[in-house]
């Protein structure tokens, strides 16, 4: 094998390429990329502290809730609704004339709120 200026030339000429990609190309990408990695990292461990801040609160919140509801149920007891039986309730004992007169009392108010009554 010969070896000639041609060779030792390409050999020079890749030595100088390489340091300048090195230089300039390469270890600034790197940088860069190392960099955002590093931002990226840190928003997901804030993002993390954020989530676990969050469901701490929620637990909070549920466990005072809780005591909420039971201090309450002690305090307050709910009773069903009694229902009222209005025809036990009012006995009334009216005469005729009586009757015929409220009736038309009555009408005489509907027909002052609601017009076209008979």
């Amino acid at each position: 094998m010969q070896l000639n200026i041609t060779f030792f030339l390409q050999i020079f000429n890749f030595a100088i390429t390489y340091w300048f990609l090195n230089k300039f190309m390469f270890k600034p990408v790197i940088k860069f990329i190392k960099d955002k990695q590093k931002k990226e990292n840190n928003i997901k461990q804030s993002i993390e502290k954020k989530e676990q801040l969050l469901l701490k609160l929620e637990r909070e919140k549920e466990k005072e809730l809780q005591s909420f509801k039971f201090e309450m149920n002690d305090k307050y007891t709910v009773e069903p609704a009694k229902e009222a039986k209005v025809s036990s309730i009012i006995v009334a004992e009216v005469d005729n004339q009586e009757a015929k007169k409220l009736t038309e009392e009555a009408k005489e108010i509907l027909v002052e709120r609601v017009p076209n009554v008979d």
